[in-house]
């Protein structure tokens, strides 16, 4: 299971930079700048996963995590413009992906904050003395 929870927010990362390219081409100028805002926080938030996973270090995972959180609080927001919007020009795909995306960025906040992060020593063995 501890496995997962390390795997699982690098493959949802990937999931969600597979669609916000998918919904680049669906949008207006104003969605595709939202949604290069998106892309651009995945790229930072895969590349301290990546880190995070080779060299074990909160730095890594707190970044990750508040990328999360960020483009969370970002997911939300859009949505609720959305929805209070007098005129709706949106297209509703984009719209549930946008939901779709929350579920999983909410999945893969609490993959990062349920990992427990553990020490390694150098010189520490398995063996009891």
């Amino acid at each position: 299971m501890k496995g997962l929870k390390v795997i699982a927010p690098i493959i949802i990362c990937f999931i969600m930079l597979i669609v916000d390219y998918l919904e680049l081409g669906m949008g207006s100028e104003g969605s595709n700048l939202i949604i290069m805002l998106f892309i651009k926080i995945n790229y930072v938030i895969l590349l301290c996963l990546l880190l995070n996973l080779f060299f074990e270090k909160k730095f890594f995972k707190g970044i990750a995590l508040g990328g999360f959180v960020a483009s969370l609080i970002f997911g939300c927001y859009s949505i609720f413009s959305v929805f209070t919007a007098k005129r709706l020009n949106y297209d509703l795909d984009i719209i549930y992906l946008t939901i779709f995306l929350q579920f999983l960025r909410i999945v893969a906040i609490y993959c990062i904050v349920s990992n427990k992060h553990e020490l390694r020593s150098e010189g520490a063995t398995n063996s009891a003395q």
